[in-house]
């Protein structure tokens, strides 16, 4: 039996292809706000002159556009739907199984940024107002306290006292302004089919000008934990770190932050994360995909619990940001 989502896939592909060609498909990833599907068929892919690409020629899966020459398909249900040339025998993963791929997936967005340089910033739109503003993501996260229009807040309300309590320890992003990808979770790579080099950047949604040690911080809070966000146990792991602030520095070069802006970097994703993820448990998650009723508190309870050991481990993690 075909579920819904899947069927809103082939009716995507078949926008994409013009035709009812034999195809299968399965589903790759599911994120917290996408969903990816492998479609196999016969159709010949074309590929998309967008504003970034010519810039990063190489570094990114070649989009296609529809046969009535659009970038995406809209569905019925109003739902979004892209597709990309697949990249062949290749790997992906939510989360590193070495140190290696750790400095292959920094090297790969810090190149990124680099391939980026020369693009002017204002021929750049903003695809989803607020997204990595701390201010904003603050604002938000008052307006749920405010309204607690699901009446979550009365059993939640330690989590809600603590972050109000430690936003104070939360520095602000340093270093040089670039082009980021914004959005580097481990998974918006794709390593060859020995899962040692990287072969495209996904997921360009969220490209934007931002200080670039940003990205720095969003991979490593992600990649360089062994636990999931929402495990208030999870320990960084140093060698990780290390690994990723090698290879980041090795793809962007000269334009690499210092490691102060690197820790920063990664304090200031993590505790944003606990606010976006506690507003949205408040505002009824509406944001991030949820398994469970509770899951969006325990990824805050876990990200405020990665937020105190980055700053108690402060030393160790600047000199692995070296």
């Amino acid at each position: 039996m075909v579920d819904e989502a899947s069927a809103a896939c082939a009716g995507a592909w078949r926008a994409f292809t013009g035709s009812s060609e034999s195809h299968t498909l399965r589903r790759l990833l599911r994120g917290h706000i996408h969903e990816s599907y492998v479609v196999e068929s016969e159709g010949a892919p074309i590929a998309n002159a967008e504003v970034i690409e010519p810039f990063v020629r190489g570094r990114v899966a070649a989009r296609m556009l529809t046969k009535s020459n659009e970038p995406c398909v809209i569905d019925a249900a109003g739902e979004f739907w892209r597709a990309y040339a697949h990249l062949g025998a290749s790997r992906n993963m939510d989360l590193p199984e070495s140190s290696t791929q750790c400095f292959a997936a920094g090297a790969a967005f810090g190149g990124f940024q680099a391939a980026l340089e020369d693009l002017p910033p204002d021929q750049l739109r903003i695809s989803i107002k607020g997204f990595q503003d701390f201010k904003a993501v603050l604002g938000q996260f008052d307006l749920a306290i405010k309204s607690d229009s699901y009446g979550r807040l009365s059993s939640s309300s330690h989590v809600a006292n603590e972050l109000l309590a430690r936003k104070g320890q939360v520095p602000a992003l340093s270093g040089p302004f670039g082009i980021v990808h914004g959005d580097c979770k481990f998974n918006n790579i794709q390593f060859d089919a020995s899962g040692e080099r990287v072969i495209a950047v996904l997921d360009l949604d969220t490209v934007m000008w931002h200080r670039r040690a940003l990205d720095f911080g969003d991979l490593v809070r992600a990649g360089a934990v062994h636990g999931g966000e929402d495990d208030v146990d999870a320990e960084i792991d140093l060698e990780r770190v290390s690994a990723f602030a090698a290879g980041f520095r090795d793809g962007i070069g000269a334009l690499a932050p210092k490691s102060q802006a690197l820790f920063d970097a990664l304090l200031h994703v993590t505790f944003m994360l606990a606010l976006r993820f506690y507003s949205d448990h408040l505002h009824g998650d509406v944001y991030f995909h949820i398994e469970a009723p509770e899951d969006n508190l325990r990824r805050a309870q876990g990200q405020l619990a990665l937020f105190k050991q980055l700053v108690r481990r402060r030393v160790e993690l600047l000199e692995a940001c070296k």
